[in-house]
């Protein structure tokens, strides 16, 4: 058996999120996670898998005009 932590970035874009404002970027909190689209990211085979349980989410997205999103999670 093995324990592995890692940081996880995930990269997309979601045309119904672009704006007007050309190359700008928002850095949002873990919770605008949970109001858009985000893959069903797995680990095959796994023994078994978790999310760190802290105070403050272990989650954060950019945002840019063109719809362009960078996700990362612990």
């Amino acid at each position: 058996d093995y324990t592995l932590t890692l940081y996880l970035n995930q990269f997309w874009r979601d045309e119904r999120l672009i704006f007007s404002d050309e190359n700008y970027e928002l850095t949002l909190s873990g919770d605008f996670a949970e109001k858009i689209w985000v893959p069903d990211t797995f680990f095959a085979n796994d023994k078994n898998s978790f999310l760190h349980a802290v105070t403050e989410k272990n989650k954060m997205v950019r945002l840019k005009s063109s719809g362009e999103i960078a996700y990362g999670m612990r």
